[in-house]
């Protein structure tokens, strides 16, 4: 089953950092697919999306303007696990190394409204209480 989701996506030099909501995580914990996309001005799309995956490793790669992550086993038990913020992994590129990060979507300290909905909570809120 496929979900649309609103991740946000972060490109940084070779690093891809993807912040996902606590639904798009039970979503995932339910071996469900997630994607969201880009729609550009001339009708082209930019494609991201993830999946968990009965192999051990995290896998990435990037064919017809579509981003297509599986999530390895040990990942997505780490991901799962409320005591981990998110996972990281090292992909081999012909120039170098690709990081990919993959977070759970904390809410701001300063409320943004819609923009917190599904959100997990932030563990520096109980701080400044």
């Amino acid at each position: 089953m496929s979900t649309l989701a609103t991740m946000k996506l972060r490109i940084r030099e070779n690093t891809l950092r993807i912040r996902i909501t606590q639904s798009e995580l039970d979503s995932l914990g339910k071996d469900n697919y997630i994607e969201s996309r880009i729609q550009f001005p001339n009708g082209t799309s930019l494609r991201y999306g993830m999946q968990s995956e009965k192999v051990q490793d995290t896998t990435i790669q990037f064919e017809n303007n579509e981003i297509q992550i599986g999530i390895g086993i040990s990942d997505m038990e780490t991901i799962l696990d409320e005591a981990n913020v998110g996972i990281q992994s090292m992909h081999t590129t012909d120039v170098g190394t690709l990081d990919l990060l993959i977070e759970k979507d904390f809410s701001c300290l300063h409320k943004r409204g819609i923009e917190d909905a599904d959100t997990f909570p932030n563990p520096n809120a109980k701080e400044n209480a």
